[in-house]
């Protein structure tokens, strides 16, 4: 993995992905749009995993501090 000096862009090359659910779910998008489809799943899956991070954290800040003996 590389990134560009600017930090808004990164390369992967020669990726291997060996997930069976995530082999399987691009085997059966059209070879030219795979890409874009990768793409695609990580920005959704990033999205779900900041706002899951966020719930988590609203949760824990709402819970009342256990007092000291």
């Amino acid at each position: 993995m590389t990134d560009s000096s600017n930090g808004i862009e990164v390369q992967i090359h020669e990726l291997s992905i060996e997930q069976p659910a995530v082999v399987a779910y691009l085997q059966s998008i059209d070879p030219g749009k795979q890409e874009i489809a990768l793409v695609h799943a990580i920005e959704v899956g990033i999205t779900e995993l900041v706002a899951r991070r966020a719930r988590a954290r609203a949760a824990h800040a709402s819970q009342p501090k256990a007092k000291s003996k």
